[in-house]
């Protein structure tokens, strides 16, 4: 038969460390890495930075051009070459959602969109708040949508 022991009586859970800050490496407005010197420079969660970027990345890519994982990106072609105003507002919708989605943005505070249909050029402004409490205002364009 076997015998119970008395367990140990469980310590305390110790206060998990502050999480550390989400830093991306930099990139330039082409969208390169930001090199000084030969090295990377890594954005900060402090000022926004890293949230401004995140927005500007997510808002350029294309559904399908991300080899890792293919559905990663903005529908873009789901709404190209449609006419009317129905594609306008999908297609605003699909940029609204993508910036209020992003980590790190806590609400959309203002949106804008606006399509060139002949120069195939669209721009996005848009102005967030953070989680942490950090106002952004951006414009994006859109090349090619």
């Amino acid at each position: 038969m076997a015998t119970l022991r008395a367990k140990r009586p469980l310590r305390p859970a110790r206060a998990l460390p502050h999480p550390r800050p989400v830093r991306d490496l930099a990139l330039n407005s082409d969208g390169d890495l930001e090199l000084s010197a030969g090295r990377c420079r890594l954005t900060t969660e402090e000022d926004g930075e890293s949230v401004a970027q995140r927005l500007r990345v997510r808002l350029r890519l294309w559904r399908g051009d991300y080899a890792l994982d293919t559905r990663v990106g903005i529908p873009f072609r789901r709404w190209l070459g449609s006419k009317g105003e129905a594609s306008v507002a999908l297609a605003e919708t699909i940029l609204r959602r993508a910036v209020a989605t992003c980590p790190g943005v806590g609400r959309v505070d203002a949106f804008a969109f606006a399509l060139d249909r002949a120069t195939r050029v669209a721009s996005v402004d848009f102005a967030v708040t953070t989680d942490t409490g950090i106002a952004l205002s951006d414009n994006v364009f859109l090349e090619g949508a």
